[in-house]
């Protein structure tokens, strides 16, 4: 992971992010990217032992997809609409998938939320590392059986080694390897 932090930090921005996406391996490059609410109870509780979460924030989304295009509106109407592309993609570590995401175009005209390929209500825990990234915890199913996702989301370049040690950090506190999904 640290040689793909480093060869591919350089190009981040808020339009070129680098997502991880953390879950428990099932066999070869296959993972089970689902958590349930007493892992995420326990990591959060590791997290404020280790880190100031005082600057984290919350929020409710409902999410809407169409081929490679995403509109995002939150509970007070806001609305994010983009295109993206991913590439890059790879295994790191037995633990997460990695890869980049260009945001190819904003898009603040009218946009139609009914043609769609599928809807997503979720709730967004956006948790601030040390300005170094973005941890996403996203319940996705906050109505129906609940199962939570975990998100890395690098958007600035910043020293790889450092961001690499902090996700090494952060993984050891998900305390990956005893997890029952």
């Amino acid at each position: 992971m640290e040689s793909y932090l480093n060869k591919n930090i350089s190009m981040v921005n808020k339009n070129n992010q680098i997502i991880f996406r953390l879950g428990v391996p099932i066999c070869n490059g296959v993972f089970n990217l689902k958590f349930n609410k007493k892992t995420i109870e326990l990591f959060l509780n590791n997290l404020s032992n280790n880190f100031n979460l005082d600057s984290s924030k919350y929020n409710k989304l409902k999410i809407y997809y169409n081929e490679n295009s995403v509109t995002e509106i939150d509970i007070y109407l806001n609305k994010n609409h983009y295109s993206y592309l991913t590439y890059n993609e790879q295994i790191f570590d037995n633990y997460c998938i990695g890869y980049v995401q260009k945001k190819l175009n904003y898009d603040d005209s009218l946009v139609s939320i009914f043609n769609y390929n599928n809807i997503v209500d979720i709730e967004l825990y956006n948790l601030d590392i040390n300005g170094l990234f973005t941890l996403y915890i996203r319940n996705e199913r906050p109505n129906e059986p609940e199962y939570y996702t975990i998100f890395i989301i690098i958007k600035k370049p910043n020293n790889s080694k450092v961001i690499y040690e902090k996700i090494q950090e952060i993984v050891h506190l998900l305390n990956i390897d005893n997890q029952i999904i």
